[in-house]
């Protein structure tokens, strides 16, 4: 998937408001050169990557489990997920610990950005040039300091992870 595509002429929501505009707070994400978001209200917390244990018979994208402080959690790539090249866990890989009506997942990223304040007026919905499958882990867009952020719609992440994890099957299928 490649966010670097070009959208319509629209305002960069990291520009100051002239009003006051109600705002969403999102955590930012990059994997590679792409920018990811998803709601605060939905991020428990972000840590450094530790080893995770592979698990026979689960969708690609699950690329383990990580035993964070005494709970164990799936990991989903969101690399493999959205089909970027694999690259090696650095130093400023993170998991991204995400809840959602109960259910939980780490979401691995390269590295993670800010918490950042954009303007409801300032989303968009995903491009349509991405793909079914990726589209569906979209929920909308917006401009952020130039860049195109993707916001991440975490109950699909989750309902995918528990669904297709229980059956081992990829959740395209």
């Amino acid at each position: 998937m490649s966010l670097d595509a070009t959208l319509p002429p629209s305002h960069d929501a990291s520009e100051a408001p002239t009003v006051e505009e109600p705002t969403e707070s999102l955590v930012t994400l990059r994997l590679g050169t792409e920018w990811y978001a998803l709601p605060i209200v939905k991020a428990r917390a972000a840590v450094r990557c530790s080893p995770l244990t592979p698990l026979p018979s689960v969708p690609s994208h699950i690329a383990g489990i990580v035993n964070l402080r005494g709970e164990i959690l799936s990991v989903t790539d969101l690399r493999r997920l959205f089909h970027l090249p694999a690259l090696p866990v650095t130093a400023e890989s993170r998991l991204v610990i995400v809840e959602d009506d109960g259910m939980q997942t780490a979401l691995l990223a390269d590295a993670v950005g800010e918490v950042i304040a954009v303007p409801v007026t300032a989303f968009e919905p995903p491009l349509t040039t991405l793909d079914a499958g990726q589209v569906e882990y979209i929920e909308r867009v917006c401009r952020w300091k130039q860049r195109l952020i993707a916001v991440l719609r975490i109950e699909r992440l989750l309902a995918g992870t528990a669904s297709s994890g229980a059956r081992g099957e990829s959740p395209d299928q």
